[in-house]
């Protein structure tokens, strides 16, 4: 097998995120990266055109496509049967290569009945395979640029305009995955805690996803992703609370107690607990549990087979009507509790603080459907929210967080009084914004 990648001289497919390909006298437009193509992970890139000559393309007058990279190997295919179902996994393996550069690369592709897919995908998971962070033309030219493949995704999810809910929950599926697995491949190696919030943020960001047309998503495989989804939070959550700790309380108690020796032992054993929770956390990502988890939601956005448990009218949907009734739906919810956030105790200001979480990632991902600054204010505003409470809780959990320490009384009530001086002010600061949010326009209106 080989194929051949070009571009023009200078590099306007690549600045477009496309390529052309040239593959058994077969020209091909596409795509490197998803963009706003519904392409979710460990899916085909989507050919944008093809031609028997790469002058049938509508392009520049006087064009000559300039080669880039190539790959030169074998591909190989059979048939699986397993139980009545029959698949066929292809595989190719061969090297990647740019003008000086040379790097062994290979793919596996399985085709065949749903039902069937998901437990070959599984078995080679077992055998060290994994779903891929970038495709193989992306990777050829991040080889021919001496780089490494530009993010699929990294950040929040965002619906385009004009799609249905099956196609509008693929995309946003899709995104999301990639965000979680480019994050994750990063921890290993991180010199900071970055990576570790990222994934987390978008291991929430899909939970509140998926939570968001439960009258649709009731069956099994809604409660399997659900189980997955939440064993992961709760792995990068551990390892992100003694982050939150040490770069804010800690730090703070470090710069203002540097010689208490209290102080000191309270800072070691915090620094201990949370290189642990990294290590477990490395070690997770790094065996075939994690392996598994990725094919799983990759095979969610790719396969759909949540169709298969809901009204079909309801997947059928405009996905800007969906839009109005989500955002209305969690607003009541989040402005539940009434006019004074003052009144309220710590477990209940911290279901607030979820309920404007879920309210602005549902704004954020259907953010394409209203422009101008009102949507921004509103979720602007939401932020605010959220940061005030997330004070408040860091209070009301430290104790808990503290306590596994050991023998540590006065250190850590120096710790929990700092953190509750910081929260008084930050409940004054959340009511102000609270009533901001409740006279606020709807901006989805």
């Amino acid at each position: 097998m080989r194929v051949v990648w070009h571009d023009t001289p200078d590099g306007e497919f690549a600045r477009r995120q496309l390529t052309l390909a040239e593959e058994s006298g077969i020209w091909r437009l596409v795509a490197l990266r998803p963009g706003k193509l519904a392409w979710p992970p460990a899916g085909l890139p989507p050919v944008i055109s093809e031609a028997s000559n790469y002058a049938e393309f509508e392009l520049t007058p006087g064009f000559e496509p300039a080669p880039v990279a190539s790959f030169i190997g074998e591909l190989r295919a059979v048939e699986i049967t397993a139980g009545e179902e029959t698949i066929t996994a292809s595989w190719i393996s061969g090297h990647l290569r740019g003008v000086i550069a040379d790097v062994a690369a290979a793919r596996v592709k399985l085709t065949g009945a749903r039902a069937a897919l998901r437990p070959a995908a599984l078995a080679l998971a077992d055998q060290g395979g994994f779903v891929p962070l970038a495709s193989l033309a992306a990777e050829a030219h991040a080889v021919a640029e001496h780089s490494v493949p530009a993010p699929r995704h990294k950040g929040a999810a965002q619906v385009p305009a004009g799609t249905n809910v099956a196609d509008g929950l693929t995309f946003a599926i899709g995104q999301l995955v990639d965000a979680a697995l480019y994050w994750a491949a990063k921890i290993p190696t991180a010199s900071d805690a970055e990576p570790v919030h990222q994934m987390r943020v978008a291991v929430r960001r899909l939970r509140s996803l998926l939570g968001s047309p439960r009258r649709a998503l009731t069956g099994p495989l809604w409660q399997s992703t659900k189980a997955i989804l939440g064993d992961l939070a709760r792995e990068l959550g551990e390892a992100r609370e003694w982050d939150v700790f040490l770069e804010g309380v800690g730090a703070e108690l470090a710069a203002a107690w540097p010689q208490d020796r209290r102080i000191g032992l309270l800072l070691s054993q915090a620094h201990k607990r949370r290189d642990a929770a990294y290590a477990m956390l490395r070690s997770n990502l790094a065996d075939a549990k994690m392996r598994h988890i990725a094919v799983d939601l990759a095979l969610f956005a790719n396969l759909r087979p949540f169709e298969a448990e809901g009204d079909e009218s309801f997947w059928a949907m405009d996905c800007h009507d969906f839009a109005l009734e989500a955002l209305a739906r969690r607003r009541r919810k989040l402005l539940a509790p009434g006019d004074d956030l003052t009144l309220l105790n710590p477990t209940e200001l911290h279901e607030v603080r979820k309920n404007a979480k879920r309210l602005r990632y549902s704004g954020e991902l259907f953010s394409a459907f209203w422009s101008g600054k009102a949507a921004r204010k509103y979720l602007d505003r939401i932020s605010e929210l959220q940061e005030s409470l997330g004070e408040i809780n860091d209070a009301a959990s430290l104790e808990r967080l503290l306590s596994g320490l050991g023998s540590r009384g006065y250190a850590a009530g120096v710790a929990v009084g700092i953190a509750t001086a910081r929260a008084k002010p930050a409940l004054k600061d959340a009511q102000a914004v609270w009533r901001k949010l409740i006279e606020a326009e709807d901006f989805w209106k």
